[in-house]
This record gives C-alpha cells, structure tokens and sequence, in this order.
C-alpha cells in the first residue's frame, strides 16, 4: 500500500494536476519579463496536504495548506485556475492506485463545480481515510515512514 512517489523538498507528490507544463511571463522586480514554465500537483507534507507550484529547473512552491483534500479542494481553481473537479479526480485516481480500494464513490449532482468537487472530496476524505485532523499517520500509510524518504 506504499507509493512510488516523486519527492519534492520534504514532501511527496501525490499526483500533478495537469499533464503538461504551462507558461507564464513573471512579474517580479529580478526576473520581469521572463517566461516561466510551471504545473501544479498535491503534496503530502508531514502535517497534511498541500497544493504545490512546481517550476522547470527550480524548487516547488507550496502554495496552500489543509488537512483534509475537501479543505485543498477550491484552491485548484482560485490559485491553480484548474477545474476542481477534475483536480479531486485525479487525486481519487493517484489515491486509488496506491491503495489498491476502489470505494464507489459518486458526488450528487449539480450545477456548481466546486460543490460537486467538494462533495467528491468529502467522500474521498471519508473513505480513504485523509484527514490528518482526523486520522493518524496519513502520509506514512500512503508513502511510508520518513525516514525512508532519505536519500540514496
């Protein structure tokens, strides 16, 4: 029930939220004007789950934090400007894969898609167990313990 997971600083992917690489010209005061490229993926931390900028030839950036992935949820489309839904999918999927549990999980129906992603990701929460609020030792049952995260 252990990942093979990417790591990235002192957390572990659990999935990347977009397949390819985006772009964007930044706007700080040292680099103005140049194109970064960039995606964004969920990391576990070891206090809970985070919704993290990784940039090309740079360390990731961790944007947001939250306990549970129902918390991290809206966060896709405010900082990320993904779908949410298809955000907690493929979260459901990495989780999925990992735990070798396909609960039947299926959202109620409705109009707005941040409701219906945080519907999905309550029930993801619930059912694989993923609140670090609630549960114990969350990261350690999806990626195994820290100090196998060292380095070889």
């Amino acid at each position: 029930m252990k990942a093979e997971s990417t790591k990235a600083g002192s957390s572990l992917v659990l999935c990347f939220l977009t397949d390819d690489w985006q772009t964007r010209v930044t706007e700080g005061p040292r680099s103005k004007g140049e194109t970064v490229k960039f995606r964004f993926g969920v990391t576990a931390t070891n206090y809970g789950w985070a919704l993290t900028e990784f940039r090309e030839n740079a360390p990731p950036i961790m944007r947001k934090h939250a306990c549970c992935l129902s918390n991290l949820t809206p966060l896709f489309k405010t900082e990320a400007n993904l779908d949410p839904f298809e955000g907690i999918r493929r979260c459901q999927q990495a989780l999925e894969a990992i735990a070798k549990k396909n609960p039947n999980l299926k959202p109620l129906p409705t109009d707005n898609r941040i409701e219906l992603a945080m519907d999905f990701a309550s029930q993801i929460d619930s059912a694989y167990n993923t609140n670090y609020a609630l549960d114990d030792d969350v990261r350690e049952r999806f990626f195994g313990s820290a100090e196998d995260d060292t380095e070889e």
